[in-house]
């Protein structure tokens, strides 16, 4: 008999040989990739704002024309009369300097941790679109197969009816059906240029660029699916939990500085009065020095701790934004939990016990149709449960491997190293 039945197409797939091309993937859309360049152009611009902080005010140089008669303004007519050249310099309070550069630190800081998130996030979305392209691939794959079982099984039909042995009916449901997988097929093949279309654009590739990943579903094995233990992983390595605690941080150390502004600065001149000899006065040059600090009655109590309260409630806020997001991440992974194992047990069962029940019927429906012990109709409903029993073994092994990818991503499997993530 001719063997036209497609056996064990999703079985058949295996992990090995995927991983290197899917890496390199990866690699290709985190090298410079234009969300990463932004988030390090960010951090950039929040670390110069470090050595900001330990700047000093500038130093005043001022000159005053003082003290001149008005109807004879220049030196030389009044005892008091001179040009006063005089240095100002603002002297901060010393704790505001390690207060501002800690506030500097911690909102640069606060950065980092979105930057590995994006990277996380661009790792997670590549999977997913080599992924689609497998699915796509493997359904592509199973239904080109059978369309050319259909082709032989009409070839068979096509003899008995000429030989008046069977209806046309018969012949026209095979006709139908081939016709139906053609454009299944047509329909799959423009899908996953689709797909590909995305991924090249993912993998910052030239457009049309051929993809070089094996056509099959890896289904990774989760060796631990305990909510617990998974939400503790995202907790230690997911940057986005990671980033909300260095916002709140961030926050507390501007509280910080807000306090340390309240104390005053002092304010130091030193002046040179340049004079002309009037009348009996000689005119010696005098010299003046000073110092003012103001007191923060009004400002320590209502701007600078209001100030610093508000931040503090920001990271309040921030407390509780990261408390909602391990409760979202909560239930997400569970969610995925429950999508894996049902998922997998679903393919394992399809694989070992379903599909290949169902392809000794169709064999030996075949068979028996041959010499006219089946019907038409129990060969035609076989040929369907296979078509549609290895369908349903492919979509639940991308469900499989598609909540696997989720996990990877809650728990931040898919954050890359400091070298795979570098953008410059």
């Amino acid at each position: 008999m001719v063997h036209w039945v497609v056996m064990g197409w999703i079985a058949a797939q295996t992990a090995a040989g995927g991983g290197a091309e899917v890496r390199a993937l990866e690699r290709e859309a985190l090298a410079g990739h234009p969300t990463l360049r932004a988030a390090d152009e960010q951090i950039d611009a929040l670390g110069h704002a470090v050595p900001a902080s330990w700047v000093w005010p500038d130093t005043v140089v001022g000159t005053e024309y003082s003290n001149m008669p008005i109807l004879t303004p220049w030196p030389g007519n009044h005892p008091m009369s001179g040009v006063q050249l005089k240095v100002t310099q603002k002297v901060p309070f010393p704790t505001k300097f390690w207060a501002r550069a800690d506030a500097a630190e911690a909102a640069r800081d606060a950065a980092v941790p979105l930057r590995a998130e994006a990277a996380g996030q661009i790792v997670g979305r590549v999977r997913g679109l080599v992924l689609q392209w497998q699915r796509l691939s493997v359904l592509a794959g199973v239904t080109a197969q059978h369309r050319a079982a259909v082709a032989q099984m009409l070839d068979v039909v096509r003899v008995k009816y000429e030989l008046g042995r069977v209806e046309q009916h018969e012949l026209i449901r095979l006709e139908v059906l081939r016709d139906r997988l053609d454009d299944d097929h047509r329909e799959l093949i423009d899908k996953r240029r689709a797909v590909e279309a995305l991924l090249n654009a993912a993998a910052q590739r030239p457009a049309g660029t051929p993809l070089d990943v094996p056509a099959d579903i890896a289904v990774p094995d989760q060796a631990e699916l305990d909510v617990a233990t998974l939400l503790e992983e995202a907790r230690a390595h997911r940057p986005l939990l990671a980033a909300m605690r260095e916002s709140a941080t961030a926050e507390r150390a501007q509280a910080g500085a807000m306090r340390a502004e309240m104390w005053p600065d002092v304010t130091a001149w030193a002046g040179y009065r340049v004079r002309l000899p009037s009348g009996a006065d000689p005119g010696n040059n005098f010299v003046s020095a000073g110092i003012a600090v103001p007191i923060p009655w009004s400002s320590a109590l209502w701007q600078w701790e209001e100030r610093a309260q508000a931040h503090d409630a920001k990271a309040r806020a921030e407390d509780a934004r990261r408390a909602g997001a391990e409760l979202s991440l909560r239930g997400e992974i569970e969610a995925a939990t429950v999508r894996y194992r049902r998922a997998r047990e679903r393919a394992r069962v399809y694989d070992e016990q379903l599909l290949p029940g169902a392809q000794k019927t169709l064999e030996a429906a075949f068979a028996s149709y041959q010499v006219d012990r089946a019907g038409f109709a129990d060969l035609f409903a076989a040929e369907l449960t296979v078509l549609d029993f290895e369908r349903v073994a492919c979509e639940a092994r991308a469900e499989a491997a598609a909540a696997a990818i989720a996990l990877d991503v809650l728990t931040g499997r898919t954050v890359p190293t400091p070298d795979e993530g570098a953008a410059r």
